[in-house]
C-alpha cells in the first residue's frame, strides 16, 4: 500500500513540475500561478515525507515483531531527504510570494 501511494504522489509531483514549466514566463517569472504551484509542490513533498516516515515506522514495528527486512533504513534516509526538500520548496515559495508582492507594488507605482 505504501508503494502504490508513493508512486501516485511522485507522479502528481512530476505533473506539478510540468505545470510550472508550462506556466513559467521568463519575461515575468514572478506570477501568482507559479507561486501557487511551488507551494503545492512543497505540500506534496511534505506528504511524501509523512508517507515515508509512516512506512519506516511500520517497518520498524514489523522488525521488532520478528520479521526480517533489509530495507528499513532506506525509508529513513528518503524521509529525511524529502523533509529537507519540502522545507526548501516552502522557502522558495515564500521568496516567490515576496517577489509577486514587489512586482505588484512596482506595477502600481508606474
Amino acid at each position: 500500500v505504501f508503494s502504490i501511494v508513493d508512486i501516485a504522489l511522485y507522479a502528481f509531483l512530476f505533473y506539478q513540475i510540468m505545470t510550472i514549466f508550462k506556466k513559467l514566463d521568463l519575461a515575468e517569472p514572478f506570477s501568482e500561478e507559479v507561486g501557487k504551484v511551488i507551494f503545492k509542490l512543497s505540500y506534496i513533498t511534505f506528504g511524501i515525507f509523512i508517507l515515508k516516515f509512516a512506512a519506516y515506522a511500520h517497518e520498524n514495528i514489523l522488525v521488532k515483531q520478528g520479521f526480517e527486512s533489509g530495507m528499513i533504513y532506506k525509508y529513513s534516509e528518503s524521509a529525511q531527504t524529502h523533509l529537507l526538500m519540502a522545507g526548501i520548496l516552502y522557502l522558495i515559495g515564500h521568496i516567490f510570494k515576496k517577489g509577486i508582492a514587489l512586482k505588484n507594488e512596482n506595477d502600481l507605482t508606474v
